[in-house]
């Protein structure tokens, strides 16, 4: 795939971004944390997070991590959603949030499915980060580092 063929490596501004919603209220992430600053490449990561409803009214809110490769050898997207969740909360409310991202997320294509040494950058909160149409709540971002050697997915069990 070239740069700007799909969604996936557009690098325009979208009219509307994925995930964008509207609420009664407002909400706030913090507490970000990364379960292991390394980790090798058929290994999962995970990554906690707390939600807070920061507005006078109870609410629900969708909860989107994404990944972002820094240093990727191959093409890779601008943006990959690696996990959501919709939490309600009520007001004054928090949750603590665990996402998974396992090595399936994590494979590029090299004329195979791979998973490379590099450096990831995690972005949680209730929008895609970088966007123009702010919401009512922000976004935090953390990154982790595959070591070691590239590994073809199907080695990863």
């Amino acid at each position: 795939m070239s740069h700007g063929s799909t969604y996936r490596y557009f690098m325009g501004e979208p009219l509307i971004p994925f995930g964008f919603g509207m609420s009664y209220t407002n909400f706030s992430y913090s507490n970000l944390k990364i379960g292991s600053p390394t980790i090798q490449p058929c290994q999962n990561e995970t990554v906690t997070v707390t939600v807070t409803n920061t507005g006078s009214l109870d609410g629900d809110e969708v909860t989107q991590v994404y990944i972002k490769w820094r240093n990727a050898s191959v093409p890779t997207p601008t943006l990959q959603l690696a996990g959501f969740t919709r939490t309600e909360l009520p007001t004054k409310g928090s949750s603590a949030l665990t996402f998974l991202i396992e090595p399936r997320m994590l494979a590029v294509y090299d004329n195979q499915l791979v998973v490379q040494p590099g450096t990831i950058e995690v972005y949680v909160g209730g929008q895609q980060p970088g966007q123009k149409l702010s919401l009512s709540s922000n976004v935090l971002q953390g990154q982790f580092t595959i070591t070691g050697s590239q590994v073809p997915l199907s080695k990863c069990k």
